[in-house]
């Protein structure tokens, strides 16, 4: 997926186990880019399709007592 010419690498891919995949994109040129730019749709089975764009907040370190 990363040699389909878009701005920038996927940092992270997740198969959920419904089969759906989730892609982690660093920004939001890059994500323009990729969203633009669909030859790596290829990549899949055919009939793939991108759902929805989405943004999404990881907050990492939180404390549970």
């Amino acid at each position: 997926m990363n040699k389909a010419g878009a701005a920038s690498k996927a940092v992270a891919i997740c198969k959920l186990g419904s089969s759906n995949i989730i892609i982690t994109i660093k920004d939001e040129r890059a994500c323009t880019s990729w969203l633009a730019n669909t030859k790596w749709l290829a990549t899949f089975k055919e009939g793939v399709r991108v759902k929805q764009k989405e943004f999404a907040i990881i907050a990492y370190r939180i404390r549970v007592n």
